[in-house]
């Protein structure tokens, strides 16, 4: 099947998941509940290996090694969590549950932010929920935030600290270096208010990871 034919994918994450040297492709298919695994066969062309169930109208597919076994994981967004799915190394993904809180947003990013050598997420959130009206837009609409979950390399995350944000609703667009002082910033988006959109950059402080 030619992956030209696909239907409303949300996001598209490139990595090789089965370990050949190949690009793979994880697309999220907002109009059904699955994830789909497209493996690489070289000279730009794919075949679809893996539809496995996930939540409705998933819209962001982050990958990464979240278990640290060698093999690639996905993490993907709904509208009001995030599930986590951990490769086999051979293109196949196992539904393993939610993670982050009830009122994330899709759009969140995966870094080692604290630098104790385990992958984090950066996952916004929205006042009330996506299914709550999302408590209304414009310069009266509560902010949003920004929640860092510290993972432990075996696909748990714990909550460490929350960012209060202007505006209502944001998704995380990159996570990098932006002042060369060698540790992550966030940029951020936001969006669905007035006057308009904007982008925005949260300065990391890093962290020693075996400070008491």
């Amino acid at each position: 099947k030619d992956a030209k034919r696909l239907l409303t994918p949300e996001d598209i994450a490139a990595a090789d998941l089965t370990g050949d040297g190949l690009l793979d492709i994880v697309i999220p298919k907002g109009d059904v509940t699955s994830v789909e695994v497209w493996t690489g066969r070289g000279r730009g062309r794919f075949r679809r290996s893996v539809d496995v169930e996930s939540c409705y109208a998933s819209s962001r597919a982050l990958v990464g090694d979240f278990y640290e076994d060698g093999n690639l994981d996905v993490v993907i967004g709904c509208p009001s969590n995030f599930e986590l799915f951990v490769g086999d190394g051979e293109g196949g993904l196992e539904r393993r549950g939610k993670i982050g809180p009830d009122n994330a947003y899709h759009h969140a990013g995966a870094a080692d932010f604290n630098g104790d050598g385990h992958l984090d997420l950066l996952i916004p959130t929205i006042p009330g929920g996506i299914g709550g009206h999302m408590g209304g837009f414009g310069p009266s609409a509560k902010g949003g935030r920004l929640v860092l979950l510290l993972g432990d390399g075996k696909g748990r995350f714990t909550a460490e600290d929350t960012i209060d944000l202007a505006g209502h609703q944001h998704r995380v667009v990159a996570i990098t270096d932006i002042d060369g002082d060698e540790k992550l910033d966030a940029v951020y988006e936001c969006f669905g208010q007035s006057p308009g959109a904007h982008i925005g950059v949260i300065f990391g402080t890093g962290c020693d990871a075996d400070a008491p």
